[in-house]
């Protein structure tokens, strides 16, 4: 039934947090993350979508509660919505931001509408790796966290979407794009 339905989607999620991500900083509305990238990587390419239970070619990571989930996939679009929106809608009010790990960037979403964040990883020279063309080692920038942190917690997100343009097409392109590698 619905109860037994309900625990093992609590059951997964704690156990994709678990495994994913360590325990929420109280200072942070955000899950608390590894300090390198390929640790966070390494995790989220082995687990399974919480939704669909296969493995992702596009996880997100939701930096809200750790669950893992397919990003731009048909396997897990409902009515339109992308997994990503849907998860925000039905777990945070809407307002939710995810990690897609196989490009290290942060994508924001509030209701339908998403854009690009940037990165909260970052190479010794303090650039972004998006794609992870370059194959140099990202370790969490913890001034970008910070960054991210202050737009959240000042209920910046609206303004923030409002003032730069929709990424709809990228994640078009990620739907394309989906390769295992």
């Amino acid at each position: 039934g619905r109860s037994r339905s309900a625990r093992m989607e609590l059951t997964l999620a704690l156990k994709i947090r678990r495994v994913v991500l360590s325990a929420t900083d109280v200072s942070s509305p955000f899950v608390r993350l590894p300090a390198q990238y390929s640790e966070l990587y390494n995790k989220s390419v082995r687990q399974t979508c919480q939704h669909c239970g296969e493995l992702p070619l596009q996880p997100a990571v939701c930096l809200l509660c750790g669950c893992l989930l397919c990003a731009a996939s048909d396997c897990c679009r409902s009515g339109g919505d992308e997994e990503c929106c849907r998860h925000a809608q039905s777990h945070h009010q809407g307002a939710a931001a995810f990690i897609i790990v196989r490009r290290t960037e942060v994508l924001l979403v509030l209701g339908r509408r998403h854009c690009w964040w940037g990165s909260l990883y970052l190479d010794q020279h303090g650039e972004e790796d998006r794609g992870l063309r370059r194959g140099r080692p990202l370790n969490l920038a913890p001034n970008r966290l910070r960054e991210l942190t202050a737009l959240w917690q000042a209920n910046g997100l609206r303004e923030f979407l409002l003032s730069n343009p929709p990424h709809f097409p990228h994640l078009m392109l990620l739907r394309q794009r989906q390769q295992p590698f």
